[in-house]
């Protein structure tokens, strides 16, 4: 029979980790980050581990990522520090 370990409780601990471990596959993949720490909707949808157009969904439902910033072309894009927290706390525990 196949156990599992118990999950890691949600902390800032963990949210700084998975934000490492989000800016290291950022930097092995080549992809692009803003200065500022921000990444394009596609790319916050691999990040999040959803298909290219999911995230968008999610956030009209209400559960995706709750904070974004719109570029002036309309554009969401999303901190991937806000990508982190909402991988570990969920929705409505990210702290905002």
């Amino acid at each position: 029979m196949k156990t599992f370990e118990p999950r890691e409780e949600p902390s800032e601990a963990l949210a700084d980790e998975r934000e490492a471990d989000l800016l290291r596959w950022i930097a092995d993949t080549g992809r692009r980050i803003s200065p500022d720490g921000y990444v394009s909707e596609p790319l916050a949808c691999e990040l999040c581990g959803y298909e290219r157009s999911r995230l968008a969904a999610r956030v009209a439902e209400g559960l995706g990522v709750p904070r974004y910033h719109v570029a002036p072309s309309g554009r969401r894009r999303y901190k991937v520090r806000d990508v982190a927290r909402w991988l570990v706390f969920g929705y409505h525990e990210a702290g905002y």
